[in-house]
């Protein structure tokens, strides 16, 4: 039984004072929609684990309208949540679960998205990575062994790493 971790970049949100508050722009939205339907397309994740921000639950508004539907939970640890974080929420729900999609925020999807595969095997279509991940952007990986214990080693398969714009070229 193959276990994937998916990696989602909460999708773009308005400016504003209150961080935690800030909704979707209309370009997050419409990323945010064409998003879905990848991931969607790739599986229909068993849990998601989302922060508490408006725009990471925006972002999984659209999701569950397009299909979405599954085990949610919110979570206020995963606000602004450090890769180290991320991966001990991940571990702690993981166990019973083949597929779990995480929203959350940079710097820690992308920094746990670099961790969780060794960046320097990574093949050109999957690059960009590297060096940013964008609103919006999502991190395909194959767990180690298909053991949840290895989400916080280096030796995990990216499966594949898909932004908006990358998505659209492909259209």
């Amino acid at each position: 039984m193959t276990k994937n971790l998916i990696l989602w970049r909460h999708a773009k949100s308005v400016t504003g004072f209150n961080d935690h508050e800030r909704s979707l722009s209309v370009k997050g939205q419409k990323d945010a929609r064409d998003m879905s339907g990848y991931i969607l397309s790739f599986r229909n994740p068993d849990l998601i684990l989302c922060s508490s921000s408006q725009r990471t639950i925006d972002t999984l508004e659209i999701l569950k309208d397009q299909g979405g539907l599954t085990k949610t939970y919110i979570k206020d640890k995963l606000y602004l949540a450090t890769q180290e974080e991320i991966s001990n929420i991940v571990f702690s729900q993981s166990q019973s679960y083949k597929s779990i999609l995480c929203i959350g925020h940079n710097p820690g999807i992308h920094e746990l998205s670099l961790s969780l595969t060794n960046i320097a095997n990574m093949n050109l279509r999957n690059a960009e990575m590297k060096f940013k991940f964008p609103t919006s952007a999502v991190a395909i990986f194959q767990i180690k062994d298909n053991n949840w214990q290895n989400v916080s080693t280096n030796e995990n398969l990216l499966i594949e790493f898909m932004t908006p714009k990358i998505l659209r070229s492909k259209k």
